[in-house]
C-alpha cells in the first residue's frame, strides 16, 4: 500500500469556510477528496460533515527530502 501524498491540515467550521477556501484537496474521514466530490454532495450532507467536525484541508507532505535520501 502505497503512502499518503496529503496530511490532515486545518478544520472546516462553516459553509462558508468551505466556500472561501481555496484549497483543491481536503480530508474527510480520513479520505483525501477532491473539492469537487464534496460539492457534489448533497448539501444536507456537506452540512452534517463540517458540523461533526470531519472535514479538513489537506497539505501536501513534502516528500522532496524522503526522495532525496533515496
Amino acid at each position: 500500500m502505497s503512502k499518503s501524498r496529503y496530511k490532515q491540515g486545518k478544520q472546516i467550521c462553516s459553509i462558508s469556510e468551505f466556500d472561501a477556501c481555496k484549497s483543491l484537496w481536503y480530508k474527510w474521514n480520513g479520505k483525501t477528496r477532491h473539492r469537487s466530490v464534496l460539492i457534489s454532495l448533497q448539501y444536507r450532507t456537506l452540512l452534517n460533515t463540517i458540523i461533526s467536525g470531519r472535514l479538513y484541508t489537506a497539505e501536501l507532505i513534502d516528500n522532496a527530502k524522503s526522495e532525496d535520501e533515496v
